[in-house]
């Protein structure tokens, strides 16, 4: 089993208009037994977050890396999330960041040739493309578009608390699981905190199973800005994207602007800023 990663980044149409920069980030790592996709999206109402999700995203990929050229295993969601906020506090302090620089949303995939960790700290979609041709997708949201982001402190984790308990009845976390634009969706929510360390995706609860990494070809993890292209379904966007007609190279880049240019020529376009990192496996 070998892997072969890409990955994008754009601005979107309503950033571009404003004149702010691109506040998503993307990145990946291959090496011979192992890679690592990552995406992140910084907050339109923080600071410098386009700074805040690069030092998130190069924070998480080093994080993984190091970890398997070490031969160490994390497995627990608790130890991964505050192994992480404390790299991010102290890359934080070094460059005299704020933590309104630091708000911003992560997905990560980390797969080698026995098993795949993921989570989702934020908002966004995870989808598979199988041998077959089948593509299975995740949608990851928060009510309001009030994600719980990485760098919160206790103190913020409380306040958005409070929010969402004085709102409506219904847990502030949804998963919408798509197997295509015409199969209806399989709906899960969950409470803030069974949210607060992580989310597992559906790749985590299958990696005891050898049989389901075989059958997979493409790993992707898109920001929440793939569902936001005007007049377009998120799955339909997911698919188009994942429509790979060779894999050599810049592969994921060139796909991305093909499938923007020709969202472009009937009148669609992306929102907001998408970002996306994917893994092709090439199987023995």
């Amino acid at each position: 089993m070998k892997f072969h990663t890409d990955q994008h980044f754009c601005i979107g149409h309503s950033h571009y208009l404003s004149g702010k920069p691109c506040q998503d980030y993307a990145l990946s790592y291959s090496a011979e037994n192992f890679a690592c996709v990552v995406v992140c999206d910084g907050c339109s109402t923080g600071k410098r977050t386009d700074i805040g999700a690069r030092i998130l995203g190069l924070s998480v990929l080093q994080f993984f890396k190091e970890r398997e050229e070490n031969g160490l295993q994390i497995n627990n969601d608790k130890d991964i999330y505050y192994l992480l906020k404390s790299i991010l506090a102290d890359r934080a302090h070094m460059l005299k960041l704020e933590n309104s620089d630091l708000l911003s949303t992560c997905i990560f995939v980390c797969v080698n040739n026995k098993r795949i960790i993921s989570r989702v700290f934020g908002d966004g979609v995870v989808a598979v493309k199988f041998r077959d041709g089948s593509i299975k997708a995740e949608k990851y949201e928060w009510i309001n578009n009030a994600p719980l982001y990485l760098s919160y402190s206790e103190k913020d984790i409380k306040q958005l608390e409070d929010i969402f308990h004085k709102g409506e009845n219904h847990p502030p976390f949804s998963i919408e699981i798509k197997l295509s634009v015409d199969v209806p969706p399989i709906m899960h929510y969950l409470d803030l905190m069974d949210a607060m360390y992580g989310v597992r995706t559906f790749l985590d609860l299958s990696f005891n199973n050898d049989e389901f990494l075989k059958e997979i070809e493409f790993i992707s993890v898109f920001s929440d800005g793939i569902a936001q292209f005007n007049n377009c379904h998120w799955m339909e966007v997911v698919e188009q994207c994942m429509a790979f007609k060779n894999t050599t190279g810049e592969f994921l880049k060139r796909r991305i602007m093909k499938v923007i240019k020709n969202c472009q020529r009937n009148n669609k376009y992306p929102i907001d800023d998408v970002s996306c990192s994917v893994v092709k496996i090439k199987h023995d």
